[in-house]
């Protein structure tokens, strides 16, 4: 039957179908199978280029950008402010740091000579503050007289997970004359030697610094000061990110232009072109020349803002104009 014998593809002559290669020229059969698997590979690639672009250009500015790893800050100073007042129960210890949220310590308060009177553990919270006690005594409250209020920030190691990316290997982060060598080493430790007097009222107690001294860090009201320390902090972060929002914006206009390859950025990174942008947001201007739908080249602006979300940029708005 015809079904029974195939021709040879290189030297025309005619052989049994069941023959693996042909008698007459030794030309090896390439089977109908691998024939079917190569034109399958073929047509995928054929597809495959045929959709990538309209996939590519269907790609939404809007889609997060990757935030890339933080560069070290540069160490900054610690601060520490406090006040006190009695409460019903005892003393209440009350302050502001800059030390990030979540950074354990430990409050006490001592007598001149070093004996301690009383502590507790306390936590850094929202916008800085922390709190200690309430703080009693037999006579439930502190006697008229100079006592010594210490805050000590843990060695990093046993701070809490959290926060060590923040505060660095040995309190590394963080300089200044709050940083001392500790017994087992690096801590943060502020001291106060304070005088505490009773008010006429016998129910608010008063912590005064005796004549001529200052708080730690400062020579104005402990409030102020920390309020202060928490807004330039909070600066600092802002300012580290510029360079990080510049970059995501050029990712978000890549996505808007017809043919992204060929985006051509005329500015290098400026910080000058990165302004705030509400609370937590980034206001970018850049400058691109790319081709347009008619074989030539367009110079456009755009405007971009965008903000960090956990550890991806997100866009807010783009806006251009030619």
């Amino acid at each position: 039957m015809a079904g029974d014998f195939i021709t040879c593809p290189n030297c025309n002559k005619i052989y049994a179908n069941t023959l693996e290669t042909c008698p007459h020229c030794r030309e090896k059969r390439i089977g109908r199978g691998c024939l079917w698997i190569v034109a399958g590979i073929f047509g995928l690639a054929v597809i495959g280029f045929l959709i990538g672009p309209s996939e590519k250009q269907q790609s939404s500015p809007h889609q997060a950008v990757a935030a890339r790893p933080s560069i070290p800050k540069s160490p900054q100073t610690a601060i520490m402010a406090l006040t006190a007042a009695q409460q019903s129960d005892g003393v209440l210890v009350a302050g502001r740091t800059n030390l990030p949220f979540g950074t354990q310590m430990i409050v006490g308060i001592e007598t001149p000579a070093g004996a301690i009177l009383a502590q507790d553990k306390a936590t850094v919270g929202e916008f800085g503050r922390f709190y200690a006690g309430s703080f009693t005594t037999k006579a439930n409250g502190l006697p008229n007289g100079r006592y010594v209020v210490r805050v000590t920030a843990a060695l990093a190691d046993v701070q809490p997970d959290a926060v060590k990316p923040a505060i660095g290997k040995d309190w590394a982060s963080f300089l200044g004359p709050l940083k001392s060598a500790g017994i087992v080493g690096p801590v943060i430790e502020a001291v106060w030697h304070i005088r505490w007097t009773n008010s006429e009222s016998g129910t608010v107690l008063k912590a005064v610094l005796p004549a001529g001294e200052t708080m730690p860090q400062t020579n104005i009201q402990w409030a102020k000061d920390a309020e202060n320390a928490r807004v330039s902090a909070r600066a600092a972060v802002w300012q580290a990110k510029r360079e990080e929002a510049f970059y995501a914006c050029q990712t978000f206009i890549k996505r808007n232009l017809r043919d992204p390859d060929s985006a051509d950025f005329m500015t290098d990174y400026n910080g000058n072109l990165v302004t705030k942008q509400g609370e937590a947001g980034y206001l970018v201007l850049q400058q691109v020349r790319a081709n347009n739908g008619f074989g030539g080249k367009t110079v456009s602006i755009f405007e971009c803002e965008t903000h960090l979300s956990e550890d991806s940029w997100e866009l807010d708005n783009l806006k251009e104009d030619n």
